[in-house]
Parts: C-alpha cells; sequence; structure tokens
C-alpha cells in the first residue's frame, strides 16, 4: 500500500507508506495496486482505470536518442582514418576531404602530414585511395545515423 496523489495531467505523485493529514487534505489517497518500475528517466507514472501505469515520454526519449547518435556520428566523423602497407596512418576527417581532392587535381606526389605528425611522400594513386576509403567510411557513418533517425521516426 502506498499513498498517491493524481494530478490534473494524469501523473501521479508517489508520496510514500504513511500519510499526513496535510497530505490527505492536499489530495493524496491511498493506493493498494502494484507499484510497477521505471526503467528510464522519460518514464513517469500515470493513474488509469484506477491501475498505476508506466507511460514513456516518447518525445523526450526519441530526442535524447537523436542527440546521442548525433555525438557518435559526430565523434565516429573525426576518428576516420586510414593505414597504408607500410603502417603510415592518414586522417580523412571530414575537414581533410578538400585537401586530399585538391592535392589529387595537383597531380603530382605530395607530402602529407600524417596523423602522429610524421611526413611521408604520398603518391596521387595513394592519395586517391585514402580519400575513397575515407568518403565510404563516412558514408557508413550518415548510413548509421540515418537508420537511428528512421528507427524514431524522424
Amino acid at each position: 500500500m502506498i499513498y498517491i496523489k493524481p494530478n490534473n495531467d494524469n501523473t501521479v505523485t508517489l508520496g510514500g507508506t504513511v500519510a499526513t493529514q496535510e497530505m490527505l487534505d492536499s489530495g493524496y489517497i491511498q493506493y493498494d495496486g502494484v507499484i510497477p518500475e521505471l526503467t528510464n528517466e522519460f518514464q513517469h507514472l500515470e493513474l488509469v482505470n484506477g491501475v498505476l501505469t508506466v507511460v514513456e515520454d516518447t518525445l523526450a526519449s526519441n530526442e535524447k536518442i537523436r542527440q546521442d547518435a548525433k555525438a557518435t556520428r559526430e565523434e565516429d566523423l573525426q576518428a576516420i582514418t586510414y593505414t597504408l602497407t607500410d603502417g603510415s596512418i592518414y586522417q580523412v576527417r571530414p575537414q581533410d576531404i578538400t585537401n586530399f581532392e585538391l592535392a589529387i587535381q595537383l597531380g603530382v606526389d605530395t607530402e602529407w602530414i600524417l596523423e602522429d605528425n610524421t611526413v611521408r611522400l604520398t603518391t596521387v594513386a595513394e592519395l586517391q585511395e585514402i580519400l575513397d576509403v575515407g568518403i565510404a567510411k563516412g558514408k557508413a557513418i550518415y548510413n548509421d545515423y540515418i537508420t537511428v533517425l528512421k528507427s524514431i521516426g524522424v
């Protein structure tokens, strides 16, 4: 048994197993049914036909999912790298794409700053390979993000 206070918006306020006169005067009632457990921050209890029921705020929940997915997308995009067979690691983040495209358009081998800030002479063919793989990884990251958005109806 617990005391609850039904609110105007169908939600309830839990009051505990002992009620003061002040609580009773303010609208708390005795509830003898099962008290369901809330499993996340987007759930609340409502009194539906005399039964406490868990209701999920799907808008807030979906917004949290979207924000988390967006943060993951941004982190993943910033972590895109490609490793050549010699172990050289190139960053292929969105902000690096233009540099790759310009270097490829110039058509000459160029010294490239690697992830560890060392410099390596890189051929145009290698730059193109690195760019192609980096773009594919970026597209996969965006596709994962789109899948999450679709799953929440955005």
